[in-house]
């Protein structure tokens, strides 16, 4: 079975899957051939990147899925300089990863594997509790507390926090102790090699006392309905 979104206790810049995805800024002008390898991951899922003026600032692939030439997956997506191309493999349960090459396809002039300065990684944990971030390329090591959603608090209208939380990797994670809610999007932006991988040490189910607080509400709302019975 798949990891949801809701139980995955890993993210790795590496091995791209789930609510995660890479952004790789293509300066130079010209034509290049980017290929999505990994366990499970389709024969020969190649897609085409021009870089030209004129062309867009931004070209999403979802590496995971076999391209199609009928206006759906195109193989082919032309940027402006400067552009990025964002990766996503949300269907890939093993990972999967993405090398781009130029005119000699012997050695990728990139490797997803080992971000570089200008990329991108965004990653979403949804897990209640304690996160470990880590560059493992680097070393550099970085806490994150994802928060329990009390349904006491939220009953009283209280929201969880929305925005997104910026993140600078490579030699250091800054900051390297973050909180942040469910649904917060981590956003990493990256200045020296990493990979960097976000695995759950410790779960946070809740504090204790929540079984009898739902409880008692279930009890207050089957009386609404049913009338509240005679001692």
């Amino acid at each position: 079975m798949f990891p949801t979104m809701l139980t995955r206790t890993q993210f790795d810049s590496g091995a791209l899957a789930g609510l995660a995805s890479i952004a790789h800024p293509m300066r130079e002008t010209g034509h290049w051939r980017l290929a999505a390898a990994g366990r499970r991951v389709a024969p020969r899922s190649e897609f085409d990147v021009i870089v030209r003026d004129g062309g867009k600032a931004r070209y999403a692939i979802e590496l995971a899925q076999e391209p199609r030439n009928d206006g759906i997956g195109l193989r082919e997506g032309v940027l402006a300089p400067g552009g990025r191309i964002n990766l996503a493999a949300r269907a890939a349960p093993a990972g999967c990863h993405a090398l781009l090459f130029g005119g000699q396809r012997e050695a990728p002039l990139w490797d997803s594997r080992a971000l570089q300065e200008g990329d991108g990684y965004a990653c979403m944990p949804m897990r209640p509790g304690a996160w470990r971030i880590e560059n493992v390329l680097g070393g550099a090591v970085g806490r994150l507390r994802v928060n329990y959603p009390d349904p006491r608090a939220i009953a009283q209208g209280m929201r969880p926090a929305a925005t997104p939380v910026q993140v600078r990797a490579g030699t250091a994670i800054t900051p390297d102790d973050l909180r942040i809610d469910p649904g917060q999007l981590l956003v990493f932006a990256v200045d020296s090699p990493c990979r960097l991988v976000v695995t759950l040490e410790e779960p946070d189910d809740g504090p204790p006392e929540l079984a009898a607080w739902r409880e008692e509400r279930s009890r207050a709302a089957l009386e609404r309905v049913l009338g509240r019975r005679p001692d």
